[in-house]
Protein backbone atom coordinates (compact mmCIF):
# COMPACT_ATOMS: atom_id res chain seq x y z
CA UNK A 1 0.00 0.00 0.00
CA UNK A 2 2.58 2.59 1.05
CA UNK A 3 4.89 1.45 -2.42
CA UNK A 4 1.85 2.27 -4.40
CA UNK A 5 1.56 5.68 -2.47
CA UNK A 6 4.87 6.41 -3.18
CA UNK A 7 5.11 5.93 -6.95
CA UNK A 8 2.02 8.10 -7.39
CA UNK A 9 4.05 10.85 -5.36
CA UNK A 10 7.06 10.59 -7.34
CA UNK A 11 5.28 10.03 -10.77
CA UNK A 12 3.24 13.04 -9.49
CA UNK A 13 6.02 15.12 -8.49
CA UNK A 14 8.46 14.33 -12.05
CA UNK A 15 5.14 15.26 -14.03
CA UNK A 16 4.87 18.58 -12.20
CA UNK A 17 8.21 19.71 -12.40
CA UNK A 18 8.43 18.65 -16.35
CA UNK A 19 5.36 20.90 -16.46
CA UNK A 20 7.25 23.39 -14.94
CA UNK A 21 10.05 23.52 -16.89
CA UNK A 22 8.59 23.66 -19.92
CA UNK A 23 6.38 26.38 -19.27
CA UNK A 24 9.57 28.45 -17.73
CA UNK A 25 11.15 27.92 -20.90
CA UNK A 26 8.80 27.70 -23.89
CA UNK A 27 5.90 29.36 -22.78
CA UNK A 28 7.35 32.29 -20.25
CA UNK A 29 11.04 32.77 -21.90
CA UNK A 30 12.97 32.43 -18.92
CA UNK A 31 16.85 31.80 -19.94
CA UNK A 32 18.15 28.62 -18.44
CA UNK A 33 20.43 30.25 -16.58
CA UNK A 34 17.62 32.51 -14.56
CA UNK A 35 15.83 29.17 -13.68
CA UNK A 36 15.73 28.72 -9.72
CA UNK A 37 14.50 25.92 -7.67
CA UNK A 38 12.07 27.87 -6.22
CA UNK A 39 9.50 27.90 -9.43
CA UNK A 40 9.67 23.54 -9.15
CA UNK A 41 8.60 23.80 -5.61
CA UNK A 42 5.65 25.45 -4.98
CA UNK A 43 3.92 23.29 -8.24
CA UNK A 44 5.83 20.23 -7.04
CA UNK A 45 4.02 20.15 -3.44
CA UNK A 46 0.67 20.88 -5.14
CA UNK A 47 1.18 17.93 -7.75
CA UNK A 48 2.54 15.39 -4.74
CA UNK A 49 -0.26 15.94 -2.78
CA UNK A 50 -3.02 15.90 -5.43
CA UNK A 51 -0.78 12.66 -6.38
CA UNK A 52 -1.49 11.79 -3.08
CA UNK A 53 -5.10 12.33 -2.52
CA UNK A 54 -5.60 10.60 -6.15
CA UNK A 55 -3.60 7.21 -5.24
CA UNK A 56 -5.77 7.04 -1.89
CA UNK A 57 -8.84 7.87 -4.06
CA UNK A 58 -8.12 4.96 -6.24
CA UNK A 59 -7.54 2.53 -3.32
CA UNK A 60 -10.89 3.60 -1.43
CA UNK A 61 -12.87 2.82 -4.90
CA UNK A 62 -11.19 -0.61 -5.22
CA UNK A 63 -11.78 -1.57 -1.40
CA UNK A 64 -15.82 -0.07 -1.96
CA UNK A 65 -15.89 -2.26 -5.82
CA UNK A 66 -15.04 -5.19 -3.65
CA UNK A 67 -17.20 -4.50 -0.68
CA UNK A 68 -19.85 -3.96 -2.85
CA UNK A 69 -19.07 -7.05 -4.59
CA UNK A 70 -19.49 -8.94 -1.26
CA UNK A 71 -22.25 -7.14 -0.30
CA UNK A 72 -24.26 -8.36 -3.47
CA UNK A 73 -23.15 -11.79 -2.62
CA UNK A 74 -24.31 -12.11 0.94
CA UNK A 75 -27.77 -10.31 -0.15
CA UNK A 76 -28.40 -13.01 -2.66
CA UNK A 77 -27.50 -15.41 0.21
CA UNK A 78 -29.79 -13.82 2.16
CA UNK A 79 -32.70 -13.83 -0.57
CA UNK A 80 -32.09 -17.93 -0.96
CA UNK A 81 -32.01 -18.25 3.13
CA UNK A 82 -35.58 -16.33 2.94
CA UNK A 83 -36.74 -18.15 0.49
CA UNK A 84 -36.11 -21.44 1.68
CA UNK A 85 -36.92 -20.39 4.82
CA UNK A 86 -40.63 -19.32 3.76
CA UNK A 87 -41.36 -22.38 1.60
CA UNK A 88 -40.37 -24.65 4.98
CA UNK A 89 -42.83 -22.76 6.91
CA UNK A 90 -45.35 -23.18 4.28
CA UNK A 91 -44.52 -27.11 4.35
CA UNK A 92 -45.07 -26.74 7.99
CA UNK A 93 -48.31 -24.72 8.15
CA UNK A 94 -50.07 -27.10 5.80
CA UNK A 95 -48.66 -29.86 8.02
CA UNK A 96 -49.61 -28.75 10.79
CA UNK A 97 -53.16 -27.84 9.31
CA UNK A 98 -53.60 -31.50 8.16
CA UNK A 99 -51.99 -33.21 11.52
CA UNK A 100 -55.24 -30.94 13.08
CA UNK A 101 -57.64 -31.86 10.96
CA UNK A 102 -56.66 -35.89 11.66
CA UNK A 103 -56.66 -35.10 15.20
CA UNK A 104 -60.21 -33.78 14.92
CA UNK A 105 -61.06 -37.12 12.91
CA UNK A 106 -60.35 -38.81 15.29
CA UNK A 107 -61.35 -37.63 18.28
CA UNK A 108 -64.78 -37.22 16.22
CA UNK A 109 -64.55 -41.51 15.61
CA UNK A 110 -63.14 -41.88 19.20
CA UNK A 111 -66.41 -39.87 20.61
CA UNK A 112 -68.95 -41.83 17.88
CA UNK A 113 -67.42 -45.65 18.46
CA UNK A 114 -67.49 -44.95 22.46
CA UNK A 115 -70.83 -43.62 22.37
CA UNK A 116 -72.15 -45.79 20.21
CA UNK A 117 -70.82 -48.90 22.14
CA UNK A 118 -72.59 -48.13 25.07
CA UNK A 119 -75.63 -49.37 24.62
CA UNK A 120 -74.91 -53.17 23.17
CA UNK A 121 -72.51 -53.20 25.58
CA UNK A 122 -75.28 -52.37 28.47
CA UNK A 123 -77.38 -55.24 26.61
CA UNK A 124 -74.72 -57.71 26.72
CA UNK A 125 -74.70 -57.08 30.85
CA UNK A 126 -78.27 -56.71 31.33
CA UNK A 127 -79.50 -60.25 29.56
CA UNK A 128 -76.13 -61.88 30.98
CA UNK A 129 -77.15 -60.24 34.39
CA UNK A 130 -81.03 -62.26 33.81
CA UNK A 131 -79.47 -65.74 32.38
CA UNK A 132 -77.13 -65.83 35.73
CA UNK A 133 -80.33 -64.99 37.98
CA UNK A 134 -81.70 -67.63 36.31
CA UNK A 135 -78.90 -70.41 36.22
CA UNK A 136 -78.40 -69.59 40.12
CA UNK A 137 -82.53 -71.09 40.24
CA UNK A 138 -81.69 -74.12 37.79
CA UNK A 139 -78.06 -75.06 39.67
CA UNK A 140 -76.27 -74.48 36.21
CA UNK A 141 -72.94 -74.38 37.46
CA UNK A 142 -71.41 -74.07 34.13
CA UNK A 143 -73.52 -71.89 32.78
CA UNK A 144 -73.49 -70.29 35.26
CA UNK A 145 -69.71 -69.81 35.40
CA UNK A 146 -69.76 -68.71 31.65
CA UNK A 147 -72.36 -65.73 31.99
CA UNK A 148 -70.38 -64.79 35.23
CA UNK A 149 -67.28 -64.03 32.68
CA UNK A 150 -69.68 -62.38 30.18
CA UNK A 151 -71.10 -60.38 32.74
CA UNK A 152 -67.32 -59.22 33.96
CA UNK A 153 -65.62 -58.53 31.08
CA UNK A 154 -68.96 -56.80 29.85
CA UNK A 155 -68.41 -54.54 32.61
CA UNK A 156 -65.14 -53.80 31.73
CA UNK A 157 -65.71 -53.13 28.52
CA UNK A 158 -68.47 -50.30 29.84
CA UNK A 159 -65.21 -48.79 31.95
CA UNK A 160 -62.49 -48.42 28.81
CA UNK A 161 -66.01 -47.28 26.57
CA UNK A 162 -66.47 -44.69 29.24
CA UNK A 163 -62.72 -43.90 29.93
CA UNK A 164 -62.33 -43.37 25.90
CA UNK A 165 -65.89 -40.98 26.10
CA UNK A 166 -63.60 -38.85 29.09
CA UNK A 167 -60.28 -38.82 27.07
CA UNK A 168 -62.43 -37.59 24.37
CA UNK A 169 -64.58 -35.05 26.44
CA UNK A 170 -60.93 -33.38 27.27
CA UNK A 171 -59.94 -32.65 24.58
CA UNK A 172 -63.19 -31.51 22.79
CA UNK A 173 -64.53 -29.44 25.99
CA UNK A 174 -64.43 -26.05 25.82
CA UNK A 175 -62.66 -24.59 28.87
CA UNK A 176 -63.80 -21.89 30.78
CA UNK A 177 -61.90 -21.10 33.60
CA UNK A 178 -62.44 -19.87 37.21
CA UNK A 179 -61.23 -19.54 40.79
CA UNK A 180 -61.31 -23.38 41.81
CA UNK A 181 -61.00 -24.20 46.03
CA UNK A 182 -59.03 -27.56 45.07
CA UNK A 183 -59.25 -29.04 48.86
CA UNK A 184 -63.37 -29.02 48.92
CA UNK A 185 -63.30 -30.98 45.42
CA UNK A 186 -60.43 -33.52 46.80
CA UNK A 187 -62.23 -33.81 50.18
CA UNK A 188 -65.70 -34.69 47.56
CA UNK A 189 -63.96 -37.00 45.86
CA UNK A 190 -62.58 -38.93 48.95
CA UNK A 191 -66.38 -38.99 50.38
CA UNK A 192 -67.18 -41.09 47.22
CA UNK A 193 -63.89 -43.40 46.97
CA UNK A 194 -64.95 -43.92 50.70
CA UNK A 195 -68.51 -45.23 49.77
CA UNK A 196 -67.06 -46.73 47.06
CA UNK A 197 -64.76 -48.80 49.11
CA UNK A 198 -66.01 -48.97 52.52
CA UNK A 199 -63.59 -51.62 53.51
CA UNK A 200 -60.27 -49.81 52.72
CA UNK A 201 -58.94 -47.99 55.82
CA UNK A 202 -56.37 -44.99 54.37
CA UNK A 203 -55.01 -42.05 56.41
CA UNK A 204 -56.00 -39.21 54.17
CA UNK A 205 -54.45 -35.92 54.42
CA UNK A 206 -55.48 -32.88 52.61
CA UNK A 207 -54.01 -29.45 52.58
CA UNK A 208 -56.67 -26.69 53.53
CA UNK A 209 -57.85 -23.55 51.46
CA UNK A 210 -56.28 -25.19 48.04
CA UNK A 211 -56.83 -22.43 45.39
CA UNK A 212 -55.51 -22.91 41.28
CA UNK A 213 -57.14 -21.06 37.95
CA UNK A 214 -58.74 -23.54 36.11
CA UNK A 215 -61.91 -25.43 34.82
CA UNK A 216 -63.71 -27.00 37.57
CA UNK A 217 -65.64 -29.92 35.75
CA UNK A 218 -61.69 -30.86 33.71
CA UNK A 219 -59.91 -30.23 37.16
CA UNK A 220 -62.47 -32.64 38.82
CA UNK A 221 -61.37 -35.19 36.29
CA UNK A 222 -57.92 -34.46 36.87
CA UNK A 223 -58.50 -35.15 40.88
CA UNK A 224 -60.71 -37.73 40.46
CA UNK A 225 -57.89 -40.04 38.14
CA UNK A 226 -55.51 -39.24 40.34
CA UNK A 227 -57.41 -39.84 43.85
CA UNK A 228 -58.76 -42.94 42.63
CA UNK A 229 -55.32 -44.40 41.20
CA UNK A 230 -53.50 -43.83 44.75
CA UNK A 231 -56.59 -45.18 46.10
CA UNK A 232 -56.28 -48.20 43.70
CA UNK A 233 -52.65 -49.16 44.21
CA UNK A 234 -52.71 -48.46 48.44
CA UNK A 235 -55.33 -50.95 48.60
CA UNK A 236 -52.42 -54.07 49.28
CA UNK A 237 -51.19 -51.64 52.41
CA UNK A 238 -51.51 -51.80 56.20
CA UNK A 239 -51.20 -48.40 56.59
CA UNK A 240 -52.21 -46.45 53.38
CA UNK A 241 -51.70 -42.99 53.49
CA UNK A 242 -52.88 -40.38 50.64
CA UNK A 243 -51.55 -36.37 50.98
CA UNK A 244 -52.74 -33.70 48.21
CA UNK A 245 -50.98 -30.68 48.71
CA UNK A 246 -48.73 -27.58 47.36
CA UNK A 247 -45.09 -27.26 46.91
CA UNK A 248 -42.86 -25.47 44.85
CA UNK A 249 -40.98 -26.54 41.89
CA UNK A 250 -38.43 -24.45 40.34
CA UNK A 251 -40.31 -21.49 41.74
CA UNK A 252 -43.44 -22.39 40.64
CA UNK A 253 -46.35 -23.75 43.01
CA UNK A 254 -47.19 -27.33 41.90
CA UNK A 255 -50.04 -29.71 43.42
CA UNK A 256 -49.04 -33.24 44.12
CA UNK A 257 -51.04 -36.33 45.07
CA UNK A 258 -48.85 -38.74 47.16
CA UNK A 259 -49.54 -42.17 47.97
CA UNK A 260 -47.34 -44.76 49.56
CA UNK A 261 -48.42 -47.82 47.48
CA UNK A 262 -46.56 -50.11 45.28
CA UNK A 263 -45.07 -46.94 43.03
CA UNK A 264 -42.86 -47.81 39.86
CA UNK A 265 -39.92 -47.31 37.94
CA UNK A 266 -39.44 -44.58 37.36
CA UNK A 267 -37.21 -45.42 33.91
CA UNK A 268 -40.58 -46.36 32.55
CA UNK A 269 -42.49 -42.99 33.47
CA UNK A 270 -42.26 -42.06 29.50
CA UNK A 271 -44.81 -44.71 29.42
CA UNK A 272 -47.19 -43.13 32.18
CA UNK A 273 -49.42 -40.84 29.97
CA UNK A 274 -49.70 -43.42 26.61
CA UNK A 275 -53.27 -44.30 26.05
CA UNK A 276 -53.68 -48.17 27.06
CA UNK A 277 -49.81 -48.26 29.04
CA UNK A 278 -50.24 -49.50 32.47
CA UNK A 279 -47.21 -50.21 34.74
CA UNK A 280 -49.25 -53.18 36.59
CA UNK A 281 -50.50 -56.12 35.21
CA UNK A 282 -54.53 -56.36 35.32
CA UNK A 283 -54.19 -59.00 37.35
CA UNK A 284 -52.51 -57.20 40.15
CA UNK A 285 -54.64 -53.75 39.41
CA UNK A 286 -57.69 -53.30 37.24
CA UNK A 287 -57.91 -50.21 34.83
CA UNK A 288 -58.36 -48.81 31.73
CA UNK A 289 -54.94 -47.31 30.86
CA UNK A 290 -56.47 -44.22 30.11
CA UNK A 291 -56.42 -42.66 32.90
CA UNK A 292 -53.58 -40.67 33.32
CA UNK A 293 -53.77 -40.08 29.38
CA UNK A 294 -56.71 -37.84 30.19
CA UNK A 295 -55.14 -36.31 32.81
CA UNK A 296 -52.09 -34.81 30.70
CA UNK A 297 -54.63 -34.10 28.00
CA UNK A 298 -56.50 -31.80 30.11
CA UNK A 299 -53.23 -30.16 32.01
CA UNK A 300 -51.95 -29.35 29.04
CA UNK A 301 -54.57 -27.78 27.63
CA UNK A 302 -54.94 -25.67 30.58
CA UNK A 303 -51.19 -24.85 29.33
CA UNK A 304 -49.79 -26.75 32.80
CA UNK A 305 -47.61 -29.41 32.97
CA UNK A 306 -47.63 -32.72 34.44
CA UNK A 307 -44.75 -35.32 35.98
CA UNK A 308 -44.03 -37.56 38.46
CA UNK A 309 -42.02 -39.18 40.90
CA UNK A 310 -41.94 -43.04 42.33
CA UNK A 311 -39.85 -45.84 43.63
CA UNK A 312 -41.40 -49.24 43.38
CA UNK A 313 -42.37 -50.35 46.94
CA UNK A 314 -42.17 -46.90 47.86
CA UNK A 315 -45.21 -44.97 46.69
CA UNK A 316 -45.54 -42.42 44.13
CA UNK A 317 -46.29 -38.80 44.04
CA UNK A 318 -47.84 -37.16 40.53
CA UNK A 319 -47.66 -33.17 40.10
CA UNK A 320 -49.50 -30.38 38.20
CA UNK A 321 -48.48 -26.62 37.37
CA UNK A 322 -51.21 -24.39 36.33
CA UNK A 323 -50.31 -20.43 34.99
CA UNK A 324 -51.70 -17.93 37.38
CA UNK A 325 -54.73 -16.17 36.73
CA UNK A 326 -53.67 -13.39 34.32
CA UNK A 327 -54.11 -9.86 36.36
Amino acid sequence: MRKTYFLYISASVFAVCVFAAYQHIFVLDVPLDELSPRMFIVPALVGGLFGYLLAKVSVLQKKLQSNMGIMKEHEKQLEEEVLERREIEEELLENQTRLEEVNRDLEAFSYSVSHDLQAPIRSISGFSEILLEECQINGNEENRDYLTRINVASKKMSQLVKALLGLSRASRYEIIKDEVNLSEMAKQIVDELMELHPDQNINIEIESNLQVYADASLLRVVMNNLLSNAWKFTSKSSAAVIKVGETTNDHEPAIYVQDNGVGFNEQNADKLYLTFQRMHGGDEFQGSGIGLATVKRIIQRHAGRVWAESKPGEGATFYFSLPPKET
